[in-house]
C-alpha cells in the first residue's frame, strides 16, 4: 500500500502545535493530514477509510480512543499519543512535544509499515485455488478419498491442503468450513443441503 492510501490525523487543542505538526509532517508524507482541536470534530469527516495514524493529545487518549475506533469502523487505525513531559518509562507508540523531526517521523513511519505487515499477513491466509477446489468438495460432503479421486491427487495431498485450510481460516468442522465457503462466496448456499449445517 502506498503513502498516499493512509492518513494522518493529528488532534491537539493548541494550533501552534498543531501547525507544527503540520509543517514536520507535510514536508516528508505524502498523506492526507487532517488537524483536529478535538476528537469530536471527527464528525465531519464521516467517509474516512483505510488506514489513519491519528496523533493524540494524551488527554484526549484514553477518553476518545473507544469514541474514535467507534466511530471509524471502517478504518484500521494505529495511535501515537503526544505527550508533553517526557518520561523515560513511557511505552512505545508515545510522540513528545521535545522529539526531533527525524524520530516523530520515524515513529509514524513504523505505523504505515505496520499496517502493509498487517496486509501481507492476511494475504498469506488467502486460500490458494486447489485449497478452494477441495473446500468445495468437502461443502458437499465427499470423503478424502473421494476429493482426491476427483481432483486426481493423492489422499495425502488432499489431508495436506485440508489441514492448510483450516490453518488458514482457523476453523475445523465440516459445517464450520461450509459456512466460510458460502460467506466468502466461494460457494452457493443452494449447493448445500441444510443436514451439512447441522
Amino acid at each position: 500500500m502506498s503513502q498516499g492510501q493512509n492518513k494522518i490525523i493529528v488532534i491537539y487543542p493548541s494550533e501552534i502545535i498543531l501547525q507544527g505538526f503540520s509543517a514536520i509532517l507535510s514536508g516528508t508524507f505524502s498523506n492526507k493530514i487532517i488537524l483536529l482541536r478535538h476528537p469530536d470534530e471527527l464528525s465531519d469527516y464521516p467517509h474516512l477509510l483505510g488506514h489513519l495514524v491519528i496523533l493524540i493529545h494524551d488527554d484526549y487518549f484514553t477518553s476518545f480512543k473507544h469514541i474514535i475506533n467507534n466511530n471509524l469502523t471502517s478504518c484500521e487505525i494505529k495511535y501515537l499519543e503526544i505527550r508533553s513531559a517526557i518520561n523515560t518509562k513511557d511505552p512505545g507508540g508515545i510522540i513528545h512535544l521535545r522529539e526531533n523531526k527525524s524520530s516523530i517521523i520515524e515513529k509514524i513511519n513504523q505505523c504505515i509499515t505496520s499496517f502493509k505487515s498487517t496486509k501481507q499477513k492476511g494475504e498469506n491466509n488467502e486460500l490458494s485455488p486447489r485449497e478452494i477446489d477441495v473446500l468445495k468438495l468437502l461443502t458437499k460432503g465427499y470423503a478424502n478419498k473421494e476429493i482426491a479421486d476427483k481432483l486426481f491427487i493423492s489422499t495425502h495431498t488432499v489431508i495436506s491442503h485440508r489441514k492448510n485450510i483450516s490453518e488458514k481460516t482457523g476453523i475445523r468442522s465440516a459445517s464450520g468450513l461450509t459456512m466460510y465457503a458460502v460467506i466468502k462466496k466461494i460457494i452457493d448456499i443452494d449447493e448445500i443441503s441444510t443436514s451439512e449445517l447441522i
